[in-house]
């Protein structure tokens, strides 16, 4: 759009996308103070606005999704109807989706490294452990996302972690045929529980991080079919090249962590998002990791319409290595590479060979170690990983 548009309290500055529900802007809203907040608006689609199922579900659970306050979820600051209209206001996170940050790296055979995965797993599990957990007074607050996948998934300049569109999925859940164009593609991010028979709980969520995270480390998804019903077949019996046969040499204990994400059988998966992340404290996701992010994505965005040698040079920028500690855990080191090497994992075509890229290394960026993660204040490890 070459113009502001007006649309209720909000300017309408740009388009940032257009999915199968909604159409999304980068907004202003100007307070009565005269403060002016940046925002993201999302609008419902027409089609949908004769959908009075949808239309209920959407109001009720974008009321969920405004109670809900942690750092790794994208923050809904209003709701309403503008002329007829249905939208969503929420924080304009500055960077790119997951969706995006994988496909771009796919096209350059490139990959994000085990360690920069972790963080993201450390953040997104985190988030899914506040809204799957009761509150501190006791409450249960059971919300579930029912739609985690890279499309959701929101990564800033900053290397900050976001999930969005929190429990909008259930809103898409009926048989209406409008609602067909946005399931499509979403089978293969789905828990088998939910897409044979629509069961659906937080266990089930955690499929779905799972698929997601399998992908940001091999650039593909591991039940993906000939067709939908080679899929689901796949999804029910597990059949999937473990990530240790995709990447021989990854770290085992975070392959073995993903594996039991993507267990069919919910008996055999993490119980909750907490015990998922128990086990990612023990691999120490490190504390640079999230710099790290950011340069990825501050690469990819300002290139975005460059050639790939060039955005090849600007991800080499981002100063990129995985080292192994001592003691076997997961670290990305900020010192100079051995050799001036460093980067993404490169891909082969059968995504199971790494080369290094030459790295060019800022010095304003460097830092003296990684530093582990440690598990929030008043939360300790049960006796057993759940």
């Amino acid at each position: 759009m070459s113009e502001v548009t007006q649309f209720g309290p909000f300017e309408l500055v740009r388009r940032l996308g257009r999915g199968g529900m909604a159409e999304t802007f980068e907004a202003l809203r100007r307070g009565a103070s005269g403060v002016t907040q940046r925002v993201c608006v999302k609008r419902i689609l027409p089609a949908f606005e004769r959908d009075e199922e949808f239309l209920r579900l959407f109001l009720e659970e974008a009321r969920v999704s405004a109670s809900l306050h942690h750092g790794g979820i994208a923050q809904v600051l209003d709701f309403g109807v503008v002329d007829g209209s249905h939208y969503l206001a929420l924080e304009l996170v500055e960077g790119l989706d997951l969706r995006t940050v994988i496909s771009r790296l796919n096209e350059l055979d490139d990959r994000l490294t085990t360690g920069v995965v972790a963080h993201l797993a450390f953040e997104l599990a985190g988030a899914l452990e506040y809204a799957h957990a009761a509150t501190p007074n006791g409450r249960a607050r059971g919300v579930v996302h029912r739609d985690i996948s890279p499309s959701n998934v929101l990564l800033s300049r900053e290397g900050e972690v976001k999930l969005t569109d929190f429990g909008i999925a259930k809103a898409m859940s009926g048989d209406v045929a409008t609602r067909t164009a946005v399931v499509k593609g979403k089978l293969p991010y789905m828990a088998p529980e939910y897409a044979a028979a629509g069961h659906f709980n937080a266990q089930s969520d955690l499929f779905s991080l799972g698929v997601t995270l399998y992908e940001c480390v091999t650039g593909r998804r591991p039940f993906d079919g000939a067709n939908d019903l080679e899929t689901l077949d796949n999804l029910q019996r597990g059949a999937h090249l473990r990530l240790e046969q995709v990447l021989p040499g990854v770290d085992r204990a975070f392959a073995a962590a993903v594996e039991r994400l993507l267990e069919p059988d919910p008996a055999r998966r993490y119980l909750t998002a907490a015990g998922f992340l128990d086990d990612l404290v023990a691999l120490s996701p490190p504390g640079t990791a999230q710099l790290i992010l950011g340069r990825v994505v501050s690469a990819l965005q300002d290139h975005v319409a460059s050639d790939s040698a060039t955005l090849h040079e600007a991800l080499a920028h981002t100063k990129l290595r995985e080292t192994e500690l001592d003691d076997g855990t997961l670290a990305l080191s900020a010192d100079e590479p051995v050799g001036g090497s460093a980067v993404v994992q490169r891909a082969g075509p059968d995504a199971s060979t790494r080369t290094r890229l030459p790295t060019v290394v800022a010095s304003e960026a460097a830092a003296p170690q990684a530093a582990a993660v440690t598990r929030p204040a008043g939360r300790s490890k049960p006796p057993h990983s759940e």
